[in-house]
């Protein structure tokens, strides 16, 4: 993995990813404690913090192979939820240029071929018996928190957006992990009452991948319809 190529910038980063991740695991959600706004402790700008986030997600295979499952899906869950902070909102931004935007979704898919796809349970979160774990419910939960992909729910989005996140979550099928699979359909499943890419996208996972899990394969049917929780 390159630094990045300012190292002043590095530096900032540097801070920025201690923000984000360098938290004791404790039962305490440190997200919620007074004094623990990243925006706040590590102002950016907007541009490098699209900067960022794209260096974070392509890379966090690298980047977070130290950190526990708890510093890593507080940290990744924190810049990516809209209920908790306004960060992935930037991709939609359009004062933003568009090719940085782009970069920052394209980049997603690392997040889960790196993180989610290691560290998540293999099964599937909608028919899990046991409790799953914090980082099944955010690699499960990514779509419907992650604002990145809210602009699909609009009839007025860029269709150049529309198609690297409808690849994005394409791509995410390709991956071994259940959770991972499950996560795209999930995500598609929201879409495809206002996006028809999304139910082809679907119909192309089934028709490809007959001998798939019973259970992939039922919530892939189900997807289709929209019918998912």
């Amino acid at each position: 993995m390159r630094p990045l190529k300012n190292p002043e910038k590095q530096e900032l980063f540097d801070l920025w990813m201690s923000a984000l991740f360098d938290h004791p695991d404790s039962h305490i959600d440190w997200r919620w404690e007074d004094g623990n706004d990243v925006d706040e402790l590590v102002p950016l700008d907007d541009e490098t913090t699209l900067e960022f986030m794209q260096h974070l997600f392509r890379h966090s295979g690298h980047l977070l192979e130290t950190n526990s499952d708890q510093q890593v899906v507080l940290g990744i869950d924190y810049l990516c939820n809209n209920a908790i902070s306004d960060y992935m909102y930037l991709t939609e931004e359009p004062k933003l240029p568009l090719e940085k935007r782009l970069a920052v979704v394209e980049s997603i898919y690392f997040v889960f071929q790196d993180v989610f796809e290691t560290r998540c349970r293999r099964e599937l979160a909608s028919n899990s018996e046991s409790d799953f774990t914090k980082i099944d419910l955010v690699c499960y939960m990514y779509w419907e928190v992650c604002a990145a992909g809210f602009p699909l729910f609009r009839e007025d989005c860029d269709p150049k957006y529309a198609a690297v996140i409808l690849d994005l979550m394409e791509r995410c099928l390709t991956l071994k992990n259940p959770a991972c699979i499950e996560s795209a359909l999930h995500g598609l499943g929201h879409l495809v009452d206002y996006n028809n890419q999304a139910r082809v996208v679907i119909e192309k996972f089934i028709r490809n991948n007959p001998n798939a899990d019973i259970a992939i394969l039922n919530y892939a049917e189900a997807a289709k319809t929209g019918c998912i929780q």
